[in-house]
């Protein structure tokens, strides 16, 4: 069985959103995935929480009535998206404390993966108040 997956916000964009996918779904007899996000931080205060708490129940409801088989995914946003541009990467570890973080490193479970890579950088990474900063401590291109 397939899915479909809708946005939702509650607004009537979202509530919208979510017929079309109750339709569309029941059309194609696949299960529906609704996820809702919702930016967090300070500015979601008690009342804003209860309003997101009720819009969900309602939403709920409608789902069950629909007779579909669904999942609803919320999710928090956090930040908005940052000004500067992305540079694709790939962690590796993180350390969050010195010590020797080698063994733990070289027991970690792996993941077959293939990609072309053209330099290696060392970065360090450092969070503070407006975001994380990011200093290359070595750098290496390879042939």
């Amino acid at each position: 069985m397939g899915a479909v997956v809708v946005g939702y916000v509650p607004k009537p964009e979202g509530e919208a959103a979510v017929d079309q996918g109750i339709a569309e779904a029941k059309l194609r007899g696949a299960a529906l995935i609704v996820v809702n996000s919702h930016r967090g931080g300070r500015e979601y205060d008690d009342e804003t929480s209860t309003r997101s708490e009720n819009a969900m129940s309602t939403l709920e409801t409608k789902l069950k009535a629909s007779g579909l088989e669904y999942d609803v995914r919320q999710l928090v946003r956090g930040f908005e998206p940052a000004e500067e541009s992305f540079e694709p990467h790939l962690t590796i570890g993180r350390v969050r404390a010195p010590g020797d973080w080698t063994a733990r490193l070289l027991d970690a479970p792996t993941v077959e993966a293939r990609f072309q890579v053209e330099r290696i950088r060392l970065v360090n990474s450092v969070l503070a108040p407006g975001g994380a900063k990011y200093e290359t401590v070595e750098e290496a291109a390879l042939a």
